[in-house]
């Protein structure tokens, strides 16, 4: 008779922690407002090969607004000019995040696939929150630059 009294309690217990885990995840989501932001090549970048990740850290304020975007050390900064990342900048600091806290956020971009992974979109955005959630935004060429990287080369 203990050995079922025993069973019957594991049995109530689990069924109290997954009610328990249930409630938890039914608390109202957190709020993202954010913008995908625009992925445009710059002009010395149109002809090059070139996969670039440019890595942030925000920090918000109580109401999530962001307040600071810090850039974090690009060790290959002589060739982001292929890319126009300032544009990323002006993009974040229009988001509205919650928890407050920091991010990080990261921009992988490029005209080549070497070094994509083959589960992750070509060119993508990835956030971190406090909280060490991930979200993955894939990013696309703009029409303008899919035209510009296919047009003919002058001689061809």
């Amino acid at each position: 008779m203990t050995l079922s009294l025993k069973i019957i309690g594991i049995i109530t217990l689990a069924l109290l922690m997954n009610v328990f885990a249930f409630a938890q995840e039914s608390k109202p989501n957190q709020t993202k407002q954010l913008t995908v932001c625009p992925f445009q090549i710059a002009e010395a970048g149109r002809a090059a090969s070139f996969r670039l990740g440019f890595n942030y850290q925000l920090e918000t304020d109580a109401a999530g607004k962001v307040q600071k975007v810090t850039e974090m050390t690009n060790p290959r900064r002589s060739i982001s000019k292929f890319v126009h990342h300032e544009l990323f900048v002006d993009c974040m600091k229009q988001w509205q995040l919650e928890p407050a806290g920091k991010y990080f956020v990261l921009f992988y971009v490029g005209t080549t696939s070497i070094g994509t992974k083959e589960e992750m979109p070509f060119n993508y955005m990835r956030i971190v929150d406090p909280n060490k959630k991930v979200l993955i935004v894939e990013l696309s060429f703009s029409e303008t630059d899919i035209l510009k990287i296919n047009e003919p080369k002058k001689g061809q």
